[in-house]
């Protein structure tokens, strides 16, 4: 890491109150803000949650990025263990292919879900929803 020209902003339109393990949810945060970081060379990356009313029961989170992307075929596996892609052509990206599939299972295990849209050579944004605490 230690891009000169990236951009990291957070965004956060109020206050929540979530009930999950703060573990769990720091290393998702980590796992995604990481790879959004090793695959940008330039620009930006995002991190936040949605706004919501008062009858939301869900918060929605999301990691964008405006790195490589990823492509259709790639995407279809991006969850699975050992899947690592360097979609870039122009530097090495190292790592295990293990934090998408981790993340995964531990939003899964705090009750929420996590997906993602993206366009190659633009960039990708990563969402993931966990229950508001009532």
């Amino acid at each position: 890491m230690g891009q000169a020209n990236l951009k990291l902003t957070l965004s956060c339109p109020g206050s929540l109150i979530i009930k999950v393990d703060p573990q769990r949810l720091r290393q998702v945060l980590v796992n995604l803000i990481h790879n959004a970081y090793k695959f940008t060379d330039e620009g930006r990356v995002d991190f936040g949650f949605l706004p919501f009313d008062a009858d939301a029961t869900f918060v929605t989170f999301y990691c964008s990025d405006t790195g490589c992307g990823i492509s259709p075929e790639q995407g279809n596996r991006i969850f699975e263990r050992f899947i690592s892609y360097d979609t870039s052509g122009a530097k090495v990206h190292s790592g295990t292919g293990l934090g998408l599939a981790i993340s995964k299972n531990l939003i899964e295990l705090m009750g929420g879900k996590i997906w993602f849209e993206s366009q190659e050579k633009k960039g990708t944004t990563f969402f993931f929803n966990l229950p508001l605490s009532l």
